[in-house]
């Protein structure tokens, strides 16, 4: 079966405009604040401000256990549970 020919009229999708490159000095170019910043803008967010962020993990089978046992009891989605945990040590850094 044949696919039809598309038209010559057909619209085309509109690129998502873009933001304009943050001005940064040269000096703190390469700052790790600067790279993850760019780095993150790049990233789908929710409506929420919260960023999309895959990560595979590698746990121990006792480790991966006992986080989801612990999520499960406070009625939260194993996910949820591992980024507040995140949070919750970015917090107490110095």
């Amino acid at each position: 079966m044949k696919k039809p020919m598309a038209a010559a009229h057909d619209p085309e999708l509109p690129f998502p405009s873009r933001k304009p490159p943050t001005r940064v000095d040269s000096q703190n170019r390469f700052s790790p604040e600067v790279v993850a910043r760019n780095a993150i803008a790049r990233r789908p967010t929710t409506p929420s401000g919260n960023v999309k962020y895959a990560v595979t993990l590698f746990l121990r089978r006792e480790l991966a256990e006992a986080l989801t046992a612990r999520a499960l009891r406070e009625g939260k989605n194993t996910p949820l549970h591992i980024a507040e945990l995140l949070e919750a040590a970015l917090r107490q850094r110095p």
